[in-house]
């Protein structure tokens, strides 16, 4: 966002984390997977994505996770570094 002459600080806290849920759908779709959004994340769902496994589809829950860290950068953390199983 730097580029656009806007600053990451003045995005509140719901903001970056939509953003980071669509950033997170973009990169997946990308890579070529269906990826579905649910109306209500009342389960803690962002998006389901569907993977083709050998003819096979298989869904998968995506809770995704945004942290905002000095200097406007930004990390992906996957679910064991939160120590959740």
């Amino acid at each position: 966002m730097q580029d656009m002459g806007l600053s990451w600080s003045s995005v509140g806290k719901q903001a970056i984390g939509r953003w980071g849920e669509w950033y997170a759908a973009m990169a997946l779709v990308r890579r070529g997977t269906d990826v579905y959004v649910p109306f209500v994340d009342e389960r803690g769902v962002d998006l389901v994505v569907r993977v083709d496994e050998e003819g096979c589809n298989r869904f998968v829950e995506v809770q995704v996770k945004t942290v905002r860290l000095p200097q406007s950068i930004y990390v992906f953390f996957r679910k064991m570094c939160f120590g959740v199983e």
